[in-house]
């Protein structure tokens, strides 16, 4: 039910930017192309695809829960040219502050497979991570810092290329 409600909270960031296109293929910059940014601490840093500092958006509500072994998370972020949803969610091995391994997808969002996850929507593509570390801080588990790689999907199969990496503090408001 949660992962459910996660992707039709975090589908709505589609409306915000332009309909995406189901005719061509997303062009993306070639790696490299763009600067690497340097964010303030209370900033996530998006690199690879974009390169910017994504700010967490207070006038949007997150949607953040902990339900006994489950966390299930979900942010707003913008930056400068895109709008971010960002979705955490540990199904089924949540022990509350800790460190956890984000390891390749076995099932989907919403599965209680015990898998890490975090994925972001960003003009209408979706990211789910690959590898990386995601750090609980708070006891509440509405706080952390994360390290995360991620790879364009369409929520099953994962696309080798571009990436993305999501770096940085994060809290739910």
């Amino acid at each position: 039910m949660f992962g459910a409600v996660s992707w039709l909270l975090t589908a709505g960031v589609r409306s915000l930017g332009a309909s995406p296109t189901h005719s061509h293929s997303a062009t993306f910059p070639p790696p490299g192309s763009t600067p690497v940014v340097d964010c303030p601490a209370a900033e996530l840093k998006v690199v690879g695809i974009y390169d910017e500092c994504a700010l967490a958006v207070a006038a949007k509500t997150s949607a953040c829960g902990v339900y006994g072994h489950m966390l299930d998370e979900v942010l707003r972020y913008t930056g400068d040219h895109q709008a971010f949803a960002l979705e955490i969610q540990i199904e089924g091995t949540y022990d509350g502050p800790g460190t956890y391994d984000l390891p390749s997808w076995p099932h989907g969002l919403g599965t209680q497979d015990g898998v890490p996850k975090v994925a972001t929507f960003a003009t209408g593509v979706f990211w789910q991570s690959v590898s990386g570390v995601l750090k609980i801080t708070s006891g509440n588990g509405r706080s952390g810092t994360m390290n995360a790689t991620l790879q364009t999907s369409n929520g099953s199969t994962v696309v080798p290329d571009p990436m993305l990496n999501i770096i940085g503090q994060w809290s739910c408001r």
